[in-house]
């Protein structure tokens, strides 16, 4: 059959920046697979949708391909290439077309060869997980995304169940890797034993290897076929980018979602590559496959957040078991389509600028992760407690990530160390050289202190770090609730000469309680320090309060008294300040809503927050303007800066100044 070619060139997918992502997640169950899939169909989503690419189903965890695949395993059921389908009308419409395909994850290659399989140290197979050390990636993977790149001419794959379905591999094929590196030393079997930690290292060499193997091999195969491993790079895997993936890209979590996209679009967005980040379509809680359909205000929440950073965005909405893609959809993801739309020219590809980052320690990660590319460790909780803390506070916020230090650390203010436990010597002396010489750092809890050792330091804790729980205390903060509790590590400190005591710990909600230093201010070099001595993170995540939020707020002042933007008025909001084509462009969404309600899954209204009132420490100016709706807003003139009234933000704005200023 002659191939259809259009006379349009379609945007490479790295390129893009709103799509579609469509999966079921093909099983040896389903039956009549592409019988409903109809170029009328796939038409009506790209009339009605126009995005600049689409995803769609191909192979899914169970490994089954839901077209008639030659060197794969085609699910039983197909009675229509849906494939052949959406390929002629994408290009017919000059979209790319990207696959769905998951990788480690497989659960169908390994029923027909359960040797492929990572093994756990009970000598068990997985079912599901192969081995990134066996011949699944040279005998399956490579040689069907070949067949999709060159024989299909599909333009990309965006490979799914990989960082987070790598498994410890107790497989005969790990276990000849290991000997390759580790000569006759065993393999270990458990935490307790010394080289653990060097095994766990061993898996994830494995899967960067595994990774590094099929991106290599296909971008041989078809130059121009490009690659993302879902999840690489993020906060699964918080290091710098080894491989030669397109783009970076993750489905951030279906409930709780406007947290997660905070903190995934903000692993993301410094890792040197363009990046996208997915919104499930609908929402779910977990467990029993129960859920809603999200509504078009949540979904443009939520897509306010990733673009307001610079990144893509896509929408998850769910095939039916054969494959169609129902049309009572289409007119909210039409919606959601026409806002991401109306900013894309204002928001893609934007770049950071940060006043606050927190540090993300990959040492720490390393040591303390427990699986190779786990999904959540007991850091990561830390990390974004203290990421929304700072963001909560209405601080313009990164994550400084280990390899990044070298370029990004000098252009920040102030650093803030969550409660680890682990830097290596070269990050803590790249922060200590950046301290003494002017730098600002806020070290929130006793592992933070003490991983930094800095010497002489007018701090001497007393006894071990403890956990349990502390009341930090400020008779100043917000509404007279004086105390916060806080959960986790915490220490006794005593103060010398040269520190400042901001605030105490006590341990109980009474003023005239056994308390020790809480808080506490001193120079280092030509820089300043204000060391905490409990972990707030780990509670902020978990039970966020409005007095942890103000202590952060009055612990950044003291290092940071003037930023850049200052955001005034009642109301969630968030700021994120980016600079593109020579302008600074000062973000605010509305975090309203109940998006942070656990057992929450669909809502219909948020509500608008205003008037605001935010300072900008720029040259004077008369007028700024509020994008997207193309308004301008008088600027009043102060002693630092200026004064812009915004009336009302209903879910997103950026007010926009000229090049001569940013």
């Amino acid at each position: 059959m002659k191939k259809q070619k259009s006379s349009l060139t379609p945007r490479r997918r790295s390129q893009c920046f709103f799509g579609l992502h469509f999966d079921f997640h093909c099983s040896e169950k389903d039956t009549k697979v592409g019988g409903r899939t109809t170029p009328a169909m796939v038409r009506s989503i790209l009339r009605a949708v126009a995005p600049d690419y689409v995803q769609i189903d191909c192979k899914g965890h169970p490994g089954f391909s839901s077209y008639p695949t030659k060197v794969g395993i085609a699910g039983p059921g197909i009675v229509r290439d849906q494939l052949a389908v959406w390929r002629k009308e994408t290009r017919a419409a000059g979209l790319p077309l990207v696959m769905h395909y998951s990788g480690v994850q497989d659960g169908a290659a390994l029923q027909q060869h359960p040797t492929w399989a990572a093994v756990g140290k009970e000598g068990k197979p997985d079912k599901i997980a192969t081995s990134v050390f066996g011949p699944y990636v040279d005998e399956l993977l490579i040689p069907q995304l070949v067949e999709l790149a060159v024989e299909r001419e599909v333009d990309a794959a965006w490979v799914d169940g990989e960082v987070w379905g790598v498994l410890l591999d107790w497989s005969r094929w790990s276990k000849a890797a290991w000997k390759k590196s580790h000569g006759k030393l065993p393999l270990p079997t458990d935490p307790s034993d010394p080289h653990w930690l060097d095994f766990v290292d061993h898996c994830r060499d494995g899967f960067r290897s595994y990774l590094k193997k099929y991106v290599d091999a296909l971008h041989v195969a078809r130059p121009g076929f490009e690659i993302a491993s879902n999840w690489a790079y993020s906060t699964h895997m918080p290091e710098a980018l080894s491989h030669d993936v397109d783009f970076i890209s993750g489905d951030f979590v279906p409930a709780q979602s406007v947290q997660s996209a905070r903190l995934q679009g903000r692993f993301l967005m410094h890792q040197g590559k363009p990046w996208d980040l997915m919104a499930w379509g609908f929402g779910w809680l977990g467990g029993p496959w129960i859920f809603g359909e999200k509504t078009a205000v949540q979904l443009k929440q939520e897509a306010a957040l990733a673009i307001s950073l610079g990144g893509g965005f896509q929408i998850y909405t769910q095939q039916q078991r054969d494959g169609f893609v129902a049309p009572a959809r289409l007119p909210v993801l039409a919606e959601v389509a026409r806002f991401c739309r109306e900013r894309e020219a204002l928001c893609h590809r934007a770049q950071p600028v940060e006043d606050v980052s927190v540090l993300a320690s990959h040492e720490d990660w390393r040591q303390r992760a427990g699986s190779p590319f786990p999904g959540v460790w007991p850091g990561l909780h830390d990390i974004e407690g203290v990421l929304r803390l700072c963001l909560d506070a209405r601080y313009q916020t990164g994550v400084l990530m280990d390899h990044q230090l070298a370029d990004r650390l000098d252009a920040h203010r102030v650093v803030v160390l969550p409660d680890c436990h682990h830097l290596t010597p070269a990050v803590r002396e790249r922060l200590l050289v950046w301290l003494r010489g002017g730098g600002r750092i806020l070290a929130l809890g006793p592992n933070a202190l003490a991983a930094l050792a800095i010497p002489e330091l007018p701090i001497s804790p007393v006894g071990d770090i403890l956990e349990g729980d502390r009341q930090m205390r400020d008779p100043k903060l917000a509404g007279g609730a004086e105390f916060v509790v806080q959960n986790g590590a915490w220490q006794t400190w005593e103060v010398a000469a040269g520190a400042r005591v901001l605030n105490h710990l006590h341990a109980s909600p009474d003023p005239d309680s056994a308390h020790t230093p809480g808080a506490v201010s001193c120079r280092v070099g030509r820089g300043r320090l204000v060391a905490v001595a409990c972990a707030m993170g780990t509670t902020y995540k978990e039970r966020a309060s409005s007095v942890s939020r103000e202590l952060i707020a009055y612990w950044l002042r003291h290092l940071e008294p003037k930023p850049l933007v200052e955001v005034h008025g009642a109301g969630r909001i968030e700021v994120a300040v980016m600079k593109k084509d020579g302008e600074l462009r000062v973000h605010l969404t509305n975090l309203e809503g109940p998006h942070d309600a656990i057992n929450m899954m669909t809502w219909d209204h948020i509500p608008p927050i205003g008037p605001l009132e935010v300072r900008l420490r720029i040259p004077p100016r008369k007028s700024v303007r509020w994008e997207p709706l193309g308004l301008t807003l008088p600027a009043k003139q102060t002693d630092d800066g200026v004064l812009v009234q915004i009336p009302k933000i209903d879910i997103h704005g950026a007010l926009v100044l000229p090049s001569n200023i940013a």
